[in-house]
């Protein structure tokens, strides 16, 4: 609904995965980012059809990112832990957004649901926050997503050969979502 209300809405959208048909279709009319939380999961397998999802939206126009995440390492020596217990392991964004800019006003939608086919069969719960765009919580979030939209690296279907279980290749960069 949040994106049928006005065409001309700015969507940045952040999954794990991501090949739901209706969600796909409704963000492809609008102008988007989607950043795609990859923690060496391949993009395609029985059930995802999130590497064609992907280029479809990428192919509409909108700027497609993959995101590996951070090092645990810091966040252990911050609890006094030894950083060799989280040696190698990367935190990553667990939460599902969807942000909608209708002029001025913003909608966040925050969940846990993985937007696909088969989360459907899933009870999920999420909210779906409403103000003025100029709201704190839209500002802190906008600037978690640059944040991240910034350390993460553009998608490149050739990147992702899931027959072989590859990974994306690290250090492509794009300008920042907000340059757009």
């Amino acid at each position: 609904e949040l994106l049928q209300q006005n065409p001309k809405a700015s969507v940045r959208v952040t999954a794990y995965s991501f090949d739901q048909p209706d969600m796909v279709e409704m963000i492809k009319g609008h102008q988007g980012f989607v950043r795609i939380v990859d923690a060496g999961m391949t993009h395609e397998s029985r059930t995802k059809m999130q590497l064609q999802s992907l280029m479809m939206l990428r192919n509409a126009g909108h700027r497609i990112r993959v995101c590996r995440g951070r090092s645990l390492s810091k966040a252990y020596a911050e609890d006094s832990r030894s950083t060799t217990a989280g040696s190698g392991l990367k935190g990553i964004q667990h939460s599902k957004t969807c942000f909608v800019e209708n002029g001025k006003v913003g909608h966040l939608v925050v969940g846990s649901c993985n937007w696909t086919t088969s989360s459907k069969a899933n009870r999920e719960s999420g909210v779906v926050i409403t103000a003025d765009v100029d709201h704190r919580v839209f500002q802190a979030f906008k600037e978690h997503f640059e944040e991240d939209w910034e350390e993460s690296q553009v998608f490149d279907e050739a990147d992702f050969q899931s027959s072989q279980g590859q990974r994306p290749k690290a250090g492509r960069k794009q300008s920042s979502a907000s340059a757009d």
